[in-house]
């Protein structure tokens, strides 16, 4: 994916003749801009990029100058004067849905701002992720938006010394900003609805490569039996690698429990889709026999059989957001910690009222 063609054409160098006695006017400059303008230098740069930091009247005012000035900065001088690429990476796991959809956010709003995207596949083998994130680095980008929860990769790509926003994956002591959203209130209210559908053995199906994200959804869970005076067993809060197939072996984990659960709450719709499964293998059925929610409302979400409740993430929002953070990270400006969107609970078919008798399950 590129950024806009006007921000990728170079200079032209051109062989001009001129008279001894007529000196070669001086190229109108950003300070020039600034001047006429009565801006700062930042402001000039920020308008020039289309940043959101710039009011509309400001910024089309500033262009208006540099138009009847005729100045046109070109990337590579933009490079040459800033240090800066136009390009920046995006480090994202391949086949990942939500991470598909925070792409194309990333993608628009990169373009938006004449920025180029790299995108680089987040490995499953620690090795060649390093080479992987090394290698982007090597290209000079100018800032990473990371939407991959990998806690491995954060180490080596703060060693890097390069900008960063996270996506749904900032990890406890890291100076990276976040983009999220309050997984904690969203877990909660998944939870509390399925108490008020009157279960009481509601286990937590997790995926243990998700970060403080995931933290904060098993918190939002206990939370939720806390104040309903339901006890935490143990036995039923489990965790797998986020994949369908582990959430399948896990929820069979679950299913052979004396007491199994008649709900669960899944960390993820990929989590749910392999613990429905598995309810399958054994005959039972969603919602009669046990209740299932996901979280993320990715595209097949409402399409499974029965279709899924779960917490919708405004995943292609968060991705545009991050990349707006990045540019203003690279012109210098504060950035708070977290910038929390808001989710919205989904309510379908896959919950109903617990069995009238929450009997064990044959096995």
């Amino acid at each position: 994916m590129s950024g806009k063609d006007g921000n990728r054409r170079e200079g032209t160098a051109r062989a001009n003749v001129r008279c001894a006695e007529q000196p070669a006017a001086r190229p109108p400059s950003i300070k020039d801009i600034a001047r006429l303008a009565q801006v700062t230098h930042p402001t000039v740069s920020r308008a020039l990029r289309n940043s959101p930091l710039v009011s509309a009247e400001t910024a089309a005012r500033i262009r208006h100058i540099a138009e009847e000035l005729g100045y046109h900065a070109s990337a590579l001088a933009r490079g040459l004067a800033t240090r800066q690429t136009q390009t920046v990476g995006l480090l994202m796991e391949a086949g990942n849905p939500f991470a598909g959809e925070v792409a194309r956010g990333v993608a628009e709003a990169a373009g938006e701002r004449g920025y180029a995207l790299l995108l680089v596949h987040a490995q499953e083998d620690a090795e060649r992720a390093h080479r992987a994130i090394e290698e982007m680095v090597a290209r000079r980008v100018d800032g990473i938006v990371v939407a991959s929860p990998r806690a491995r990769d954060l180490p080596l790509l703060e060693a890097m010394r390069i900008p960063l926003v996270l996506v749904d994956s900032d990890a406890p002591g890291k100076a990276a900003p976040a983009v999220m959203i309050a997984n904690r209130e969203a877990m909660r209210a998944v939870a509390q609805h399925l108490i008020g559908l009157g279960h009481r053995r509601i286990a937590y199906l997790g995926d243990r490569n998700g970060l403080r994200a995931e933290a904060a959804r098993l918190a939002g869970y206990k939370s939720a039996l806390g104040r309903a005076g339901i006890g935490l067993a143990p036995e039923r809060i489990v965790a797998c690698d986020g994949s369908p197939e582990a959430a399948m072996e896990t929820m069979h984990e679950l299913l052979r429990l004396n007491r199994p659960p008649t709900a669960v709450c899944c960390a993820s719709d990929l989590v749910a889709l392999g613990a429905m499964q598995a309810m399958r293998t054994r005959r039972l059925r969603v919602p009669n026999d046990l209740s299932v929610t996901g979280f993320g409302d990715l595209f097949f979400a409402a399409w499974l059989t029965p279709p899924l409740t779960t917490v919708r993430q405004p995943a292609r929002q968060m991705g545009a957001l991050a990349m707006e953070n990045l540019c203003r990270l690279l012109a210098g400006d504060p950035l708070p910690a977290q910038t929390c969107l808001d989710a919205e609970l989904i309510l379908r078919g896959s919950t109903a009222r617990a069995p009238k008798q929450e009997s064990d399950f044959a096995e």
